[in-house]
């Protein structure tokens, strides 16, 4: 147990320090994103942000390595798509019959489970994802 919250404080500490190193917002969420997989355990994902398309993210992040992935959606198409149409989380433990996920991301990532959790403002409207 106490070393689960020592693991999570460095954790915290980590994105702390990723937030106060760069004005870049495309770094930024590639560190944040690499941090939210050390802390949950997840092999991969992205980070993204809201755009005036929908949801949108450069990048596919798989342990250290940053990917480039350019992933538009809008609203209900993909995982953060449905995410952006719902307002709330997305999670798959089957991504092979998931009609939200293509069979082009399924394939090139080896993606078999996925989650896709906004981020909200003080609005609680949605502005990110990971």
């Amino acid at each position: 147990m106490a070393e689960d919250v020592e693991h999570s404080l460095a954790s915290l500490l980590r994105i702390s320090d990723s937030l106060n190193s760069t004005f870049d917002l495309e770094t930024l969420l590639d560190a944040l994103g690499k941090e939210t997989l050390e802390l949950t355990g997840a092999e991969a994902g992205c980070a993204g942000l809201r755009t005036a398309r929908g949801m949108s993210c450069n990048h596919f992040l798989r342990g250290t390595e940053t990917i480039p992935f350019i992933y538009d959606c809008g609203p209900g198409i993909g995982w953060p798509g449905r995410a952006l149409a719902k307002g709330s989380y997305y999670l798959t433990n089957d991504a092979s019959r998931d009609s939200l996920i293509t069979a082009q991301v399924r394939e090139r990532f080896r993606v078999t489970s996925g989650m896709c959790i906004p981020i909200l403002d003080s609005q609680r409207d949605i502005i990110a994802f990971f």
